[in-house]
């Protein structure tokens, strides 16, 4: 800028010798824009999943668990190049347990030369989380984790992120061969860290786990095939699935040329260790409730052998079955001894078996689990049904306000004190509980959703959407409103990314259960069976009321991108008609003014109005909530900008001017939106909100 230039001073003033490196200073930025793209809690050790991950019993599947890693361990000897382990199994057999396990085994073994970590990334899917099921979510993941725990991968990682930021925006095969294998064969060019022949006979393991709960699974399988025989040799994968075909169809072509290597749970005899497990585990039940069991003499073995071996029998080789047993008996309100004798003398309602169903007792457990509350099947549908649909878990207490329309706290309560069994819950639980609540396995819902198998437990499974549709417009309409922080005007501008002031008032007038419907209402409408026209009517309402509220909400809780990928989702929808347009024109609006609405939530008020189209007289209806500063505002656009010269304005100025600016956004909106943006913040008590904003 100054280069060549001569014949000036500077009087005064202060220099700083500013020291970094640009490109270091670009690559914190790509680390973190990659960051923000994966999934953090999708890792085997995440603080979010550890604590309640399956693992197996000491003593236990030792013959799976030392198959798996003489396979991790072998070197290639030509021709074999397997490059893939699949292992597979049915529901419940263990594969979860067996993953968590080789995942912890291989951290806990001594890195390669000191340098190269035997596990490098881990991605656990679960139906369960909205992120964690995601497709377009792995692969950056993956290379999320291998830039932090491979050296030299980081570099290579953030250039090509660097030379391409769209990358994470691609399809998985893209985000794969561009974001992996690309960098990471570079690396192998460039580096000797992944020298094999120098690091002998160890290997690094990508593992990928539950791949039947991926929302696309096909399109993971398809790429890590055919570019497995790309990566260096250093990396193996495993797998973990149930045999599905559309899996299967897609492994079978690379188990037939050697790549993939097929591992069958099923080929495991699992009676002994089943038999173990329930001996050790009905053991410690009877240590911690003495007390409660005096009818069982202490030279009585509880229980007998016999009953053991009913259990292994009826197993039939799922360990879910076994676990779901111990968790049934081990209830804290019924003496143990009376729970199994209930279990015992239970007899499956012939309608509900078929018999030659490979989960047929798993059916029989599970329905004598919801015969507990057979007298209140609608509150149990009303409980349980959103359990198993939500998009991501919530604690007890934001699933009750969540679901306050159709039952209240106490019975939420009652039920999930029965379904203890089925559920993921901590000994000690209550209503102020924060860890959130979600079913223990995955086949529950697959048992409920099945009439053939539920018989009177079926649940629709468009149901419970239905509900938590009605659940999530009734608490944006109930808690929804213009300044729901309550901001004073000075902080209209707050940067959302500095704000400990705004971190504290969000805590407060932001609950989780506000928070997941602002974040989930479009799909739970798009999932539910609704008409067209009961849809409509939801939309009718939340437009003319919450549409610039929920912005202002979504970009308080730094979720301003989701709410651009709900409208997306919505305007795709030709059946909702001008719906679909006014959706549309709304993420045109939020993509034409995204650093200033994702930085200053309160500015989604401000900007609505000058960027619509001028002359059609809503200035003047600018209500007379606001405080001065915004009306003054928003009155200049069609006046004299100039006219903001006070220091007071001069926030309000810079962002009128940025506004201002926009006219190519103002000139292409529709009708539809040009007509609600100004009605949904001028008519009545639009603010939400009766005092001023000013504090």
């Amino acid at each position: 800028m100054f280069q060549n230039s001569s014949g000036f001073h500077i009087d005064g003033g202060q220099f700083y010798n500013i020291h970094g490196d640009h490109n270091e200073i670009t690559n914190v930025y790509m680390h973190d824009l990659l960051r923000n793209a994966s999934v953090l809690h999708a890792a085997h050790n995440s603080g979010e999943r550890v604590k309640n991950a399956p693992r197996c019993m000491s003593g236990t599947r030792e013959d799976v668990i030392s198959t798996i890693m003489t396979w991790i361990h072998n070197k290639f000897v030509p021709p074999s190049n397997q490059r893939i382990l699949w292992l597979h199994g049915l529901a419940g057999e263990g594969k979860s347990a067996i993953a968590q396990t080789v995942a912890e085994n291989l951290c806990a073994e001594k890195r390669t030369s000191d340098l190269i970590p035997k596990l490098a990334a881990s991605f656990f899917f679960s139906r369960a989380h909205e992120d964690r099921s995601s497709a377009a979510r792995v692969f950056p993941t993956i290379a999320y984790q291998l830039s932090n725990n491979l050296p030299g991968a980081r570099d290579v990682i953030l250039r090509a992120l660097q030379e391409d930021s769209s990358i994470l925006d691609l399809s998985p095969n893209d985000q794969l061969e561009r974001l992996i294998v690309q960098p990471l064969r570079l690396l192998e060019l460039t580096s000797n860290v992944m020298d094999v022949k120098k690091l002998g006979m160890s290997y690094s393991v990508i593992m990928i786990e539950a791949l039947d709960e991926c929302n696309d699974c096909t399109s993971i399988v398809q790429p890590l095939v055919a570019m497995s025989t790309l990566l260096p040799h250093l990396f193996k994968i495993i797998i973990t699935s149930r045999p599905e075909s559309g899996i299967h169809d897609c492994f079978w072509e690379s188990i037939t040329c050697g790549i993939t290597h097929p591992l069958a749970l099923g080929d495991f005899d699992a009676r002994a260790d089943i038999c173990s497990y329930l001996v050790t585990s009905f053991s410690e039940i009877r240590r911690r409730n003495r007390r409660r069991m005096t009818t069982v003499p202490d030279s009585f073995q509880w229980p007998s052998q016999d009953v053991i071996d009913r259990f292994v029998e009826k197993s039939a080789g799922l360990f879910l079955y076994a676990a779901s047993i111990i968790r049934f008996v081990d209830h804290w309100f019924e003496s143990p001894a009376r729970r199994l004798s209930k279990l015992l003398t239970s007899q499956p309602p012939v309608s509900t078996l078929l018999k030659d169903h490979p989960y047929a007792p798993l059916d029989h457990l599970y329905t004598h689990i919801l015969s507990t509350i057979q007298d209140y099947i609608s509150t149990l549908h009303a409980v349980l049904g959103p359990v198993m649909s939500l998009l991501v878990p919530l604690s007890i207490r934001d699933l009750s306000t969540l679901l306050s329309p159709y039952v209240d706290a106490d019975e939420v309560a009652a039920v999930l004190e029965r379904l203890q069994p089925v559920l993921r819950l901590s000994s000690s639980w209550n209503l102020e509980s924060p860890e959130p609540i979600q079913i223990y396995h995955q086949s529950l819902r697959e048992f409920m959703n099945d009439r053939r198998r539920s018989g009177n437990f079926y649940l629709n499974p468009s149901s419970p959407h239905v509900k938590l549709t009605n659940c999530c417009f009734h608490i944006m309409a109930k808690m929804l409103r213009y300044n729901i922080c309550q901001l004073p005007s000075h902080l209209i501008q707050t940067q959302n990314n500095e704000g400990h002031i705004l971190d504290a008032r969000r805590e407060e007038h932001i609950p989780g259960s506000l928070r997941y419907a602002c974040q989930y209402w479009a799909q739970h409408l798009l999932l539910s069976s609704l008409s067209v026209a009961g849809a409509r009517q939801y939309l009718d309402e939340f437009i003319d009321s919450n549409l610039l509220h929920w912005i202002e909400c979504m970009s308080l809780i730094g979720r301003l991108g989701k709410a651009v990928q709900a409208l997306r989702l919505l305007s795709n929808q030709k059946r909702f008609g001008s719906h679909a347009d006014i959706f549309m024109d709304c993420e045109t609006f939020i993509l034409a003014f995204y650093h200033q609405i994702s930085t200053a939530p309160l500015a989604v008020h401000l900007v609505a109005l000058p960027a619509c189209p001028r002359g059609n007289g809503n200035a003047d209806c600018v209500p007379l909530t606001w405080d001065e500063l915004l009306r003054r505002t928003v009155k200049a656009r069609d006046t004299q900008p100039s006219m903001l010269d006070d220091d007071d304005d001069i926030q309000s100025h810079n962002l009128l001017r940025n506004v201002s600016s926009r006219t190519d956004v103002r000139g292409n909106w529709s009708v539809p939106l040009a007509k609600v943006l100004p009605e949904s913040i001028t008519q009545g008590n639009c603010c939400g909100c009766e005092e001023s904003m000013e504090e």
